[in-house]
């Protein structure tokens, strides 16, 4: 029987092959890479920063120490993804839930009730990673710090931006007024809940609290445009 030898088909069949090779690897590299985060994010939490050697990460993950420096370079690589990862998943979904149908204070309200789930649901150990690290690093130059920062910035933003959608057909103006007033409470009083939720986790309710932050922040809105009114003669 005559087989036609086509270049052309072997090309591609050899292509297709070293492709798939490339993925399996990558996929590979991805599976560690989690598994390290994962390590990394308990240690970290149970023993703070300092205490966490990167042989224990190794020990705990099963995976040899030059798969945490080809994934993150150093400890501080890895500490500054391990926030970077657990942030995103809490902002990404109080995100979804603001993207959500209805009306602007339905978004708002679904906004908080989906960050006192979230902040309900991690685990107690991660809600101390972010304290623990404050405290035992105060250098204004490192890179971990870049990961809290925007996690801060992002939910400030997402805070206000809905803020703003309540009040804005109101007074454009001072709706930008209460939503940056009311993204600032709201930082501050992030802050304080999870210093709260450490030292007393049995009587913290999540629920409650962002409950009674929902009506502060309605309180406030309403204030700020009874202020403006007053000083418009309205």
């Amino acid at each position: 029987m005559f087989v036609w030898n086509d270049p052309y088909r072997a090309m591609l069949d050899s292509e297709n092959l070293a492709n798939k090779s490339v993925s399996r690897v990558q996929e590979q590299g991805a599976r560690s890479r989690e598994r390290i985060l994962d390590a990394a994010e308990a240690l970290m939490a149970e023993r703070g920063y300092a205490g966490t050697s990167i042989s224990a990460i190794c020990k705990e993950s099963g995976l040899p120490a030059s798969s945490v420096y080809w994934h993150f370079s150093n400890k501080e690589g890895l500490l500054e993804a391990v926030l970077e990862r657990g942030s995103n998943r809490m902002l990404d979904e109080m995100a979804e839930a603001h993207a959500a149908p209805g009306t602007p204070r339905e978004r708002l309200h679904n906004l908080l009730q989906r960050a006192a789930a979230v902040f309900e649901a991690q685990p107690q150990e991660f809600r101390r990673l972010d304290l623990l690290i404050t405290l035992e690093r105060s250098g204004s130059d490192d890179d971990w710090r870049k990961a809290i920062d925007q996690f801060h910035a992002r939910l400030r933003a997402m805070i206000e931006e809905a803020l703003f959608e309540v009040y804005r057909e109101m007074d454009e103006q001072v709706a930008r007024e209460i939503a940056a007033e009311g993204a600032r409470f709201a930082q501050t009083l992030g802050s304080g809940a999870t210093l709260e939720a450490i030292r007393n986790p049995d009587e913290f309710d999540p629920s409650q609290m962002i409950e009674h932050f929902e009506l502060a922040l309605l309180a406030l809105g309403e204030r700020r445009l009874a202020q403006h009114a007053a000083r418009s003669g309205r």
